[in-house]
């Protein structure tokens, strides 16, 4: 029996086979040599045969979107989760999936979060008490931010996405994006304290 993830992998895979590559790559930032495709993750790029199931199917979705351009002048705005189209329907999922583990893991230490954002590349954002943008796709950056808890409140983070992500992805891949990337960012913090 197919589960939701097998026939999204294999209808993205279908629709990306009927595409040029070159049109591919010039529209979302990918690469293609030898009959494979490689998307920038982090800055990295990463074989899409290579992905897990999750980050094959957002990666593929990315590759088939038309894309967004930024606004006139160049400056686009951040945006949170809610703002999303039909973000009512996953705004719970994004903070479960997304949210709770970035606070669970560096809600105690945002100097940790900016250590990890020097790792992959990521600009300072100059939100909260740590907080980086990073290029999780190349035309996709994210926002990571941690106000360090007190006596009186509770740390807090958030997710932020460029208001350009509607033009690249629905709000259900946008919640897989947001946990893959913060899982990303945790092992990276967590393979530095290996070295």
């Amino acid at each position: 029996m197919q589960t939701g993830y097998d026939v999204a992998l294999k209808m993205a895979a279908q629709e990306l086979e009927t595409m040029k590559p070159e049109a591919v790559c010039a529209r979302c930032g990918a690469l293609y040599r030898d009959g494979e495709y490689f998307i920038p993750w982090f800055g990295i790029p990463r074989a899409l045969s290579a992905g897990n199931d999750s980050q094959r199917i957002i990666w593929m979705h990315y590759m088939l979107s038309e894309g967004a351009k930024k606004p006139s002048g160049g400056q686009s705005r951040l945006i949170a989760y809610r703002d999303m189209d039909e973000a009512i329907f996953n705004e719970t999922k994004h903070e479960n999936l997304a949210v709770r583990p970035l606070l669970s893991y560096f809600g105690q230490q945002p100097e940790a979060l900016l250590e990890t954002g020097k790792l992959c590349g990521s600009r300072p954002a100059g939100l909260g008490d740590a907080s980086i943008t990073v290029d999780v796709l190349p035309y996709m950056p994210l926002t990571f931010v941690i106000w360090a808890g007190d006596d009186e409140f509770p740390a807090q983070a958030s997710v932020l996405f460029d208001e350009t992500v509607k033009g690249w992805l629905c709000s259900e891949d946008v919640v897989v994006l947001g946990k893959l990337a913060v899982s990303e960012l945790i092992q990276i913090h967590k393979n530095s304290k290996l070295t």
